[in-house]
């Protein structure tokens, strides 16, 4: 009997898994505040700290409390762009894409107000929170992958997508069908599904992804399991099968390639036979 095995709260991954595919694709984001506006503090917010060796989740760092160095005599206004800079840059954010960080700091340089500070230093934030949540998908996805290969399931697609699917097929045909949510504001989840067996032998598969995982550095609560009584669950995996059931369907009687007169009548008999049992159905 099948299961899918979700896990409602990702807690942590391994930055390896993105610094090893990609070396430069990642930036602490206190580096990036720091070279954006130098000139309102003098405090090198790029040493605050290095690229984390666990990657949290946003929300998980939203959270945390964080100590600010007392600014220097500064008028009222840059103090409070100064301690803003510093309390963002004290938090491991990590960042994909700097341009996107461009439009809000921009915002807290011009502002000439207390109010206006306010405003500019929540629009860094979501900024901050919204490039940090795609670094961490893409290294819980890159994890996945990993884990997929480690288990024999080396036949790896990707799907993009506000829910990231990882496809991962073995040499028997077997699939593992992985779903990726990870907004800025909740807790990210994955659930996972077995496709394509008809024992029991899912349960030992999930058993030896989630060993695989946590060898990636993916930590999470603890996994909770739905026996499906064979029927697909996930939408990934429902439309997993689905494609593959359309690439087995023998082909309509206008698609036979030209060939012997027998493929056109064999064609023929399927699709009546086809018909008909749509029509018993309905």
């Amino acid at each position: 009997m099948s299961e899918v095995r979700t896990r409602p709260k990702i807690h942590s991954v391994s930055s390896a898994v993105v610094s090893a595919a990609a070396p430069d694709a990642i930036i602490a984001a206190s580096r990036v505040l720091a070279s954006a506006v130098p000139s309102l503090t003098s405090v090198p917010l790029g040493l605050l700290h290095h690229t984390p060796s666990l990657i949290q989740p946003a929300a998980a760092l939203r959270s945390q409390p964080v100590n600010v160095p007392t600014v220097g005599n500064l008028p009222p206004v840059e103090a409070a762009k100064a301690t803003t800079l510093l309390r963002l840059a004290a938090r491991p954010y990590l960042v994909q894409n700097p341009a996107a960080l461009e439009p809000s700091l921009e915002a807290l340089k011009q502002a000439r107000t207390l109010a206006q500070v306010s405003r500019a230093e929540r629009l860094v934030a979501a900024a901050l929170e919204c490039e940090h949540q795609v670094v961490f998908v893409s290294a819980l996805t890159r994890a996945c992958e990993n884990a997929c290969r480690q288990i024999g399931f080396g036949a790896v697609e990707i799907v993009p997508g506000k829910t990231v699917r990882v496809l991962a097929t073995d040499p028997n045909g077997r699939t593992l069908v992985t779903e990726i949510e990870g907004s800025a504001e909740g807790e990210p989840r994955m659930a996972t599904e077995v496709v394509g067996i008809s024992d029991g032998s899912c349960h030992a598969i999930l058993d030896a992804f989630d060993r695989a995982l946590e060898a990636q550095g993916v930590r999470a609560g603890s996994p909770q399991r739905q026996l499906t009584g064979g029927v697909c669950q996930l939408a990934a995996a429902r439309e997993f099968v689905r494609r593959k059931v359309r690439k087995s369907s023998p082909p309509l009687a206008w698609q036979v390639q030209p060939g012997t007169e027998r493929e056109v009548r064999r064609a023929q008999r399927l699709n009546t036979a086809r018909r008909e049992r749509i029509q018993l159905r309905g």
